[in-house]
């Protein structure tokens, strides 16, 4: 995994504040935008093990196919 040098790291604070600073209609703290990088990452992690979880088992995760999202059958 490519670990970010400062300057990466600022470049995406300042991304991330210029983006959610209009949402939130308020200056956004260096713990605010902390907070929201960590839940990104977490977000594209997640979607990441999901994305791997599917191919280990031979689903197309981009077309779910009839079926694909009802509950295991019991029994």
């Amino acid at each position: 995994m490519h670990k970010l040098t400062t300057e990466e790291l600022d470049g995406i604070g300042e991304a991330t504040r210029a983006v959610f600073e209009k949402r939130a209609n308020r200056r956004l703290s260096g713990e605010d935008l902390r907070a929201m990088g960590e839940n990104l990452v977490g977000f594209f992690r997640t979607l990441g093990e999901w994305s791997r979880d599917f191919r280990s088992r031979g689903i197309d995760s981009e077309s779910p196919k009839e079926g694909d999202n009802d509950p295991p059958r019991t029994g």
